[in-house]
């Protein structure tokens, strides 16, 4: 768990309608060393994360069961695939970009894994695809979680954040074997704009606001979006805006300092502050 003021999400949102698989629950970008993710289980049963991956989506991830022209040849791409482990439910897992050493001299506390030293690449070797020392554009980016068995003729989308603008992001219309995802044009209606040192983009509560096929649809949708996600929602339609907060780190700079609501999705149980 990260020591920084995961506590604000108190003030700012409570559980509603949870959704009904794993998401982004805090996403850092700068600097370099602070780069990390943290991903939560907001479901009554703990999941095997070993089919599961993370990219960037400079990388062409849906190709991924094609074995052709999956990754571009950026050296900020990557895709990683998680190692063989569970998430328990209500559990955050942290994910640091580069090693446990630059996370550790950052924020005082260690992660749970890093991409550089237990991720996977897609050929399940001990290395990631594309490390580099900037693995997060500041300005504009995209990060999709996502899922694929390993024999599917495609993937599967578990969570996605794009920022700065939606033309980083992902946009699988007209993709053989894809459902269309939500056009560029409505996704930069909904996203978030870059951050700076200090801040981390927070997620309110479990609720993907807007998100096609939930419980909390938007004006966009219809009762009949199928989408590609691993429970049939868009997750590329979620309004980001609704669903996210900027949060600023100063002002809690111990390692005892975290959210102290087990039922939060940024719950930190060696808090004390």
């Amino acid at each position: 768990m990260i020591k920084n003021i995961f506590l604000t999400l108190i003030a700012l949102g409570f559980l509603v309608a949870e959704a009904d698989h794993i998401i982004f629950s805090r996403i850092t970008i700068t600097p370099n060393d602070a780069e990390m993710v943290a991903i939560y289980n907001p479901t009554p049963d703990a999941i095997n994360l070993s089919n599961y991956y993370l990219s960037d989506a400079g990388a062409y991830y849906y190709n991924l069961p094609s074995d052709d022209n999956y990754w571009s040849e950026s050296n900020s791409s990557f895709i990683a695939r998680f190692p063989d482990i569970d998430i328990e439910p209500n559990q955050t897992l942290t994910i640091g970009f580069h090693d446990a050493d630059s996370f550790s001299n950052y924020y005082s506390i260690n992660p749970d894994i890093t991409l550089q030293e237990d991720m996977l690449s897609v050929s399940n070797e001990s290395n990631t695809i594309g490390l580099s020392d900037n693995m997060s554009a500041d300005n504009f980016e995209s990060l999709i979680l996502f899922y694929w068995d390993g024999f599917s003729p495609i993937i599967q989308d578990v969570d996605y954040f794009v920022w700065g603008f939606a033309q980083a992001g992902v946009d699988k219309t007209g993709i053989d074997g894809y459902y269309d995802d939500t056009s560029f044009d409505i996704q930069n209606e909904s996203i978030m704009g870059g951050i700076e040192e200090g801040e981390s983009y927070i997620r309110k509560s479990n609720t993907e606001n807007g998100e096609c096929g939930s419980s909390d649809p938007g004006e966009n949708c219809n009762n009949f979006i199928i989408g590609n996600g691993i429970t049939g929602h868009d997750e590329t339609s979620e309004i980001f805006i609704d669903s996210w907060n900027i949060i600023s780190e100063n002002g809690c700079f111990v390692a005892d300092c975290g959210c102290l609501l087990p039922e939060d999705p940024n719950y930190d149980e060696n808090a004390e502050v």
